[in-house]
């Protein structure tokens, strides 16, 4: 099985705590394993509006190595 999680909150590089609830959903679907096809893989992407400036219009941080494939995306 394959979730794509899009959340309006997960910790971010302005709030680390945002969303941590969420955050936890996310790893725990994740970490429920599964062999074969009822194998669970799970990822996030997540959007939100720079609180500061940015040195690009868009700035995106992917984090590919974590039990969790997570793309966080800050626009200007």
């Amino acid at each position: 099985m394959k979730v794509l999680h899009l959340p309006k909150w997960y910790p971010h590089r302005y709030d680390d705590q945002d969303g941590d609830f969420v955050a936890r959903h996310v790893a725990a679907i994740a970490g429920a394993g599964g062999v074969g096809e009822r194998a669970v893989q799970s990822a996030v992407v997540f959007a939100a509006v720079a609180r500061g400036p940015l040195a690009r219009l868009i700035e995106e941080e992917i984090d590919l190595d974590g039990l969790v494939p997570t793309g966080l995306v800050s626009r200007a």
